[in-house]
């Protein structure tokens, strides 16, 4: 069910990889955290920019009240 809802880029796999495996000195939701809201800052007038500062701020906003938009795909893929 889940490949027909969505078709994992490469990239996807990396990023869902390294969140699992955590072999570096940092977290890296952190150091993605991090890297969202420095290139939101430096890049405010693209749509980059725009996504990177809306996907920061949903981290932010989670903080206080989990919300996730694909929660059951999310559940499979951790199956």
């Amino acid at each position: 069910m889940f490949k027909k809802q969505m078709q994992m880029t490469t990239t996807t796999k990396i990023l869902i990889d390294e969140l699992i495996e955590q072999g570096h000195p940092e977290q890296v939701e952190n150091v993605i955290y991090h890297a969202l809201k420095d290139y939101a800052e430096n890049n405010k007038q693209t749509w980059s920019g725009a996504i990177a500062f809306s996907i920061k701020s949903r981290l932010e906003d989670a903080e206080e009240r989990p919300a996730l938009m694909n929660a059951d795909v999310i559940e499979k893929i951790f199956e």
